[in-house]
């Protein structure tokens, strides 16, 4: 059976209904744990009876998605023995169909890996989508020496397979069943409980941003596989931030974002990157300066230039490996 793990704070009961409506009727689902992070009522006292598979782990601030899932993986952890476990963010819809997908998918697969996970296919995940028709995912994760998409070694590379072969690939639009990628969203990640004694749990320093591909990273690192299941859908009821606003042709969302959210985005990015996926100091160095230059000249054309000097902080923080202030300062319960 199959426990779910979902993370809410601010004041979003209006999409947390939705979701438990979605799956306390599935009979797939044995337990739900609800994580309130600080909410602005009381996730419990919403709960009716009619949703008794719904277990409430309150916490009096907002912790962060990191620490929030840590809460809720350690409390399956300790109390369930055996089985699967979903995590979907508070705005996820799965329906029946898709989690036995999910299910049939993970029988099928393990028996070829020891170490797996899952990840539904989610329409408002850019990057998701262009996995499952064939895109490489080297274009899609950071990987290697990149910096938030600079890296000399494949530029030209990547300029080309942009221009030609990703145009032709998008066209075609032939979704793959399964898909290899190396890091993945909590939402719509499905695993067996016995993995979290192999890869440990969501470290809370990162507070928000990039917790979820460090944990899951940790899966690859180790030996294991995530596969994208394109057939198994998460619906994502609130449409992203990053797709809110159209963007100019010479811009940064970094430079848009509200200040924590550029601030924790960069330095725990910088900070992921240089723990696991730097191979080459002097190239990174290189693609980071590339980076903060292109920032420099967006931000002095859009007069932005004191957002600028935070996402340098940031910047300086990751790199040291400092993730001690950053939740502290930015802490939102929105």
């Amino acid at each position: 059976m199959v426990t779910v793990i979902t993370v809410t704070y601010g004041n979003r009961w209006d999409y947390l209904r939705q979701v438990l409506e979605s799956i306390h009727t599935n009979e797939l689902v044995d337990k739900i744990i609800v994580v309130d992070n600080g909410t602005a009522y009381e996730v419990s006292s919403k709960i009716n009876v009619q949703l008794g598979k719904v277990t409430v782990l309150r916490s009096s601030s907002n912790d962060g998605s990191a620490a929030g899932f840590r809460r809720g993986l350690e409390y399956v952890s300790q109390s369930l023995e055996e089985g699967w476990v979903l995590l979907l963010d508070d705005d996820n819809e799965i329906d029946h169909k898709s989690l036995k997908n999910l299910m049939d998918s993970w029988h099928e697969l393990s028996e070829q890996h020891e170490l797996l996970a899952l990840v539904a296919m989610r329409e408002a995940r850019r990057y998701l989508k262009e996995a499952a028709v064939g895109v490489d995912v080297k274009y899609l994760f950071p990987l290697g020496n990149d910096c938030f998409g600079f890296d000399v070694e494949i530029l030209i590379g990547k300029v080309m397979y942009n221009l030609i072969r990703r145009r032709k690939i998008l066209k075609k639009n032939s979704v793959r069943k399964f898909v290899e990628i190396p890091m993945a969203p909590y939402g719509g990640l499905f695993f067996h409980k016995r993995i979290l004694s192999i890869i440990g749990f969501p470290d809370e320093r990162y507070f928000a941003y990039a917790d979820d591909y460090e944990f899951t990273y940790r899966i690859h690192a180790r030996g294991g596989v995530i596969y994208l299941v394109s057939h198994s859908q998460v619906r994502d009821i609130e449409p992203g931030w990053i797709n809110q606003s159209k963007r100019k042709w010479i811009s940064s969302k970094y430079l848009e974002q509200e200040d924590f959210r550029a601030y924790l985005s960069i330095r725990n990015k910088i900070y992921f990157s240089k723990k696991y996926l730097v191979t080459n100091e002097a190239l990174f160095a290189i693609n980071l300066f590339l980076f903060r230059s292109y920032l420099y000249l967006v931000a002095f054309l859009s007069g932005k230039l004191s957002k600028y000097k935070l996402i340098s902080r940031a910047i300086k923080e990751g790199l040291s490996g400092d993730l001690t202030n950053a939740a502290m300062e930015t802490r939102v319960n929105s």
